[in-house]
């Protein structure tokens, strides 16, 4: 029953990329053909299948990092409809994204762990700065 449950999981996986590249394209295309209505419904469709995605991977249980990174999607997924509205939702749109990256760099310092510490830093700030 176990390999029945990870095959069936995995095939349902496998699906729902194809169904997140195919949406993706679908929306290349009706932007390049200007047909907007089209437009409006890939969009957020693709996000929402990466959203189902995520979804599919968890185990169980929903640690931390996976909840923050599927609300980080669903903020995302926010910003993206506010950006296609066609009055003025601009800020709205900025806002929700800052939001979902504010989860996805919570959830990616999880792993850090004493990385983080004020001597890594340093170095990597000098760095950076060095360049720019």
């Amino acid at each position: 029953m176990i390999f029945y449950n990870s095959s069936y999981k995995l095939l349902s996986m496998n699906l729902f990329i194809i169904a997140i590249l195919v949406s993706a394209g679908l929306y290349v295309y009706f932007d390049f053909q200007k047909n907007q209505l089209l437009k409006y419904i890939t969009k957020p469709l693709t996000t929402i299948l990466i959203i189902v995605v995520a979804f599919l991977q968890q185990a169980n249980d929903y640690d931390l990092y996976s909840c923050l990174i599927i609300t980080g999607l669903i903020f995302s997924l926010f910003g993206d409809i506010f950006l296609m509205l066609p009055n003025d939702k601009f800020i709205q749109g900025l806002i929700a994204f800052l939001v979902a990256h504010i989860f996805y760099i919570v959830a990616f310092s999880l792993g850090f762990g004493p990385y983080l510490e004020i001597g890594y830093l340093i170095p990597a700030a000098i760095y950076t700065i060095t360049f720019l």
